[in-house]
């Protein structure tokens, strides 16, 4: 069920993405830079 789950809201994920036209590679870039300035 769990498994199920991640898939669902992984592909809401991407079809929101695919509406707001963000790219991934723009989505991870923004979490890369939150990332740097979380980590030391």
């Amino acid at each position: 069920e769990y498994a199920l789950v991640v898939g669902l809201v992984s592909i809401a994920a991407i079809v929101a993405m695919g509406i707001a036209g963000t790219s991934i590679s723009d989505l991870w870039e923004r979490l890369a830079d939150r990332l740097d300035l979380v980590l030391p």
